[in-house]
């Protein structure tokens, strides 16, 4: 559902009214746009937020130069019981499901990164509700950089509810760190160096960055990009650690999730061989830290037992959703369920590691 009511816009000391069919004008710089176009590709981050949900919701455009903001937003109305999840670009969820009872607000604050000049946002939810938006740039807020493979991607809204948990990390983090979700689908560490996808992070990369690090999905094929986890895959991972600590940043490391494979005694079974251990033979001797979440995965899919641990995964009936007509049986990619509970077990992680000081919501 898309917005029933407006809200004030401040943004360069500039305050306007936005009301739910305000279209967007390239003069004012803001406004909805409507029945936006389905991006297929990763690369060009083209995707609209309002293509993340059923129905479409119209996505709101604010012309800003680039950099890192902060929202301050206000949610609620005077009229009904609000629940609104606002995403911005390609489907990073920057709050989620926010309930706020008829005639109370409820403030809340977000980091946001804004490339190509545009800050792109949408509202959803069973009936989303803001009062006021404010935006400020800042240029001390920290980046959360992810590397890693389709687990991770801010997938294109054309794969749409395929879901990685870096669209969801960011509803976990406070206004002072942006998520730069660099991973890309089919991914190893071998590729995503030869690609020069690793240079371009390095680029960008500041002193007290993160740079959070998750492969072992595509190493593991026997492939043209597949390694072997204790030769060229520790080599790749050291290099992943040397580009970050160089740059003064923080590299940790993310054991990759286990896929939905349960044995005949509905526990799950290790499909990434030896490449778990040799992740953590890195970090002891690197001295960095990993967040384990092959371990927390594996704790949460034998809970949930293998019937109902399918509504994590991209489990569909034909065109239940109509970007994929045929029967989806998926135990490796995430529902928009399994990307939040993965991302709020990398929240925990980081909670762990840093205390989450600055960086996650508490």
């Amino acid at each position: 559902m898309a917005l029933l009511e407006g809200f004030e816009l401040t943004c360069n000391n500039n305050v306007v009214f936005l009301s739910p069919d305000t279209l967007f004008s390239p003069y004012k710089g803001y406004g909805f746009l409507f029945n936006t176009p389905i991006s297929n590709n990763e690369d060009k981050h083209d995707s609209y937020p309002g293509n993340y949900t059923l129905p479409f919701a119209p996505s709101l455009i604010i012309q800003v130069e680039n950099g890192n903001y902060q929202m301050k937003i206000t949610f609620g109305s005077d009229h009904y019981d609000s629940c609104t999840t606002i995403i911005a670009g390609a489907g990073q969820r920057i709050h989620h499901l926010i309930h706020v009872a008829k005639g109370q607000s409820k403030t809340m604050l977000a980091a946001v990164p804004v490339h190509s000049n545009e800050l792109r946002l949408a509202f959803t939810g069973t009936h989303p509700a803001i009062r006021s938006i404010e935006l400020s740039r800042h240029h001390d807020i920290r980046t959360i950089f992810l590397c890693g493979d389709s687990t991770v991607v801010n997938q294109p809204s054309s794969q749409y509810p395929y879901t990685g948990w870096g669209q969801f990390l960011p509803s976990f983090i406070t206004e002072h760190a942006v998520i730069s979700n660099h991973a890309r689908s089919g991914r190893s560490t071998k590729s995503f160096i030869k690609e020069k996808r690793l240079e371009e992070v390095e680029k960008q990369l500041k002193k007290n960055d993160i740079m959070l690090i998750q492969f072992g999905h595509n190493d593991e094929k026997d492939n043209k990009d597949g390694t072997q986890p204790f030769t060229s895959y520790t080599a790749n991972l050291n290099t992943f650690i040397h580009t970050a600590k160089k740059h003064g940043a923080h590299p940790i490391l993310v054991t990759p999730i286990h896929r939905r494979k349960f044995d005949q005694n509905e526990k799950i079974m290790n499909t990434h061989d030896n490449y778990l251990q040799a992740m953590k033979k890195v970090a002891t001797k690197q001295n960095v830290s990993y967040i384990d979440l092959a371990m927390k995965s594996q704790s949460l899919f034998e809970r949930l037992g293998p019937r109902t641990s399918k509504s994590l995964f991209m489990w569909l009936e034909p065109s239940e959703f109509g970007f994929h007509p045929e029967r989806v049986m998926d135990d490796t990619h995430f529902s928009e369920l399994g990307a939040f509970h993965i991302a709020r077990f990398v929240a925990e992680g980081l909670i762990e590691i840093h205390n989450g000081k600055y960086t996650v919501r508490q």
